[in-house]
């Protein structure tokens, strides 16, 4: 028996044991579907420059195979193709497959694949020496491409190497005494060029790139700031504000003692005022919960129909109620006599229909306010909302969802509001797959029409 120490090769998962024994963690594909995950994390990480790093090397081999096909068999350089093209293949192979494995160390693989493809080329220049000019192209792709992507030092280096092994070329080949030194120099000099601009120009869209993520960081953080104080001044004001209500309709209802008629009136005003005041807060909360993206729909069956005059009666009461006050209004909700049933949000619907409907009785003075619900029988539900008031102008209808916006019409400046209403109600018909059409006549009423899927 062994002793208990010692661990036997059957007790160490596979995946373990190449840990152990590379010190490195190889992200072996399972039957659960590693393998599209590992390509699918592979494929997040590449850009245009490495788009670019994988069609040149394509490209190379396209080359390749055309050279070997249109040269004669007896031509030396052909014969060399048979030793040089696998070994090239095999190489590239052997590179993108770990640029898939470890997407994150891809700088490294790049760094040493430049240092792999310039020991190529100049193996090929040697061994091929009527292609030396043609074989330098190589050293400019090389330079340049890799300047662009780890910057200036990186480039001035690649360009450095290549001209010394171009340099030690000539040498071997013919001892340096044939070197064509004005086309030598000048080609040299647009390799440090090359290198040079497009080291400058990575570098600065590097400094571009990072002042961006700066900028979004802060404006990140300036909006969860934000946030966080809509929700503390919301929890601070509610708070009060409610207590002020309840006091003021216990008063209201004589709990306190029997107040004069001359006094229920400006009480009644501080309970009306008092619930505008929460209103406007709370339609604060649910904009910012919106904008932030911390509202997740949690889908349930739903008697629309049912839910349609609950929300009426649970929302509505106070704009109900203020617009009954002025005795011109006819207000109807028409549903049909079977229940409408479909999968939805009740938070996200009720606040849908609440904005709807609380804007066509701020908005009416008189005439009729509707909401009617129709069941298409087409995978969809249609809950309409229509009013005989002031309407919106032809150039304001596509803004009209926008945040904060309020129309030009002096009635609209002249009620009270933040122009949030509509933007809730697209937001979170956004969330619930739904649609919302507007029709409008300026000065005759307004109709919107929310669309659901069942």
């Amino acid at each position: 028996m062994l002793p208990p120490q010692v661990k036997t090769l059957e007790a160490i998962p596979l995946k373990q044991f190449l840990k152990e024994l590379w010190f490195i963690e190889i992200p072996l594909p399972t039957l659960s579907g590693s393998i599209s995950a590992t390509l699918k994390k592979a494929f997040s990480a590449f850009d245009s420059v490495h788009l670019f790093f994988f069609l040149l090397r394509l490209l190379t081999i396209a080359g390749a195979l055309i050279f070997y096909f249109f040269t004669g068999n007896d031509y030396s350089a052909h014969q060399l193709f048979v030793v040089f093209f696998p070994v090239y293949i095999i190489y590239s192979a052997v590179l993108y497959t770990c640029i898939f494995l470890w997407p994150k160390a891809i700088s490294k693989f790049y760094l040493a694949a430049l240092v792999c493809d310039m020991c190529f080329v100049f193996a090929l220049i040697l061994f091929v020496g009527l292609f030396v000019g043609s074989f330098f192209l190589a050293f400019y792709l090389l330079t340049a491409i890799h300047a662009y992507y780890f910057g200036l030092r990186i480039g001035c280096i690649a360009a450095l190497v290549a001209s010394s092994l171009y340099t030690y070329t000539f040498i071997l080949l013919d001892g340096g005494s044939l070197i064509p030194w004005a086309d030598f120099l000048l080609r040299i000099g647009f390799l440090l060029l090359s290198a040079i601009s497009l080291g400058f120009l990575s570098e600065k869209s590097k400094r571009e790139k990072k002042l961006l993520a700066e900028a979004y960081n802060d404006a990140s953080q300036s909006i969860r700031v934000k946030d966080e104080f809509l929700a503390s001044l919301s929890h601070e004001v509610r708070t009060p504000l409610t207590h002020i209500m309840g006091y003021a309709e216990l008063l209201a209802m004589g709990t306190y003692g029997k107040l004069a008629a001359l006094q229920q009136t400006p009480l009644h005003k501080v309970i009306n005022a008092s619930k505008q005041l929460l209103g406007i807060f709370e339609r604060l909360v649910e904009f910012s919960r919106h904008k932030a993206g911390h509202i997740r729909p949690r889908m349930e069956e739903i008697d629309l129909s049912r839910f349609l005059h609950e929300s009426l009666g649970d929302c509505l009461a106070f704009s109900y109620s203020q617009a009954m006050n002025n005795g011109h209004l006819e207000f109807s909700v028409i549903t049909p006599p079977h229940p409408v049933i479909l999968r939805s949000d009740r938070t996200l619907l009720r606040q849908v229909i609440s904005n709807l409907v609380s804007n066509a009785l701020k908005y009416t003075k008189e005439g009729f306010v509707r909401i009617s619900l129709e069941d298409t029988q087409a995978g969809q539900v249609k809950i309409v909302v229509e009013d005989s008031g002031i309407g919106i102008k032809p150039s304001e209808l596509a803004l009209i969802c926008n945040e904060f916006y309020r129309g030009s019409d002096e009635m609209v400046q002249a009620r009270d509001g933040l122009g949030l209403g509509l933007a809730i109600v697209s937001r979170s018909l956004r969330l619930l797959g739904g649609d919302l059409q507007t029709h409008s006549i300026y000065t005759r009423g307004s109709k919107f029409i929310v669309s659901l899927p069942t």
